[in-house]
């Protein structure tokens, strides 16, 4: 058996990164607008909640990008570090703990995208 690394999660690591991290913030911010209003109204003007549509926007221009040269199932596992990313952004900010069922929870994250990512070709 040979072991075979996809080329695709190497080839534009840097925009699916990019992805990674504007949907990462847009999820922080929509979070920061939700403690910051207190009625549907005044979340429509609030910066945080515009800030995290912004990077929606911002993310699906970077997936385009991304889709153009590769197929969803090669790359799409990768946004799953997204949950990770979130993990570590609330601590920083909003001071939460990391739970042992978290950090389990994202080895086995981890542990899926290599397990996708690096298929085993049978050689004969």
């Amino acid at each position: 058996m040979q072991l075979v690394v996809k080329e695709s999660y190497f080839r534009h690591g840097v925009t699916i990164f990019l992805c990674i991290m504007c949907q990462a913030l847009s999820i922080l911010f929509s979070k920061i607008a939700s403690t910051t209003t207190h009625d549907i109204f005044s979340l429509i003007f609030n910066g945080f909640y515009i800030l995290s549509i912004s990077m929606l926007v911002i993310q699906a221009f970077f997936w385009q990008k991304v889709l153009q040269n590769h197929s969803i199932s090669d790359v799409y596992p990768l946004m799953t570090l997204v949950n990770i990313v979130l993990l570590i952004l609330d601590c920083i900010f909003f001071n939460n703990t990391i739970k042992i069922n978290e950090v389990l929870g994202s080895l086995i994250i981890i542990l899926g995208i290599v397990i996708i990512g690096f298929p085993v070709k049978k050689t004969i």
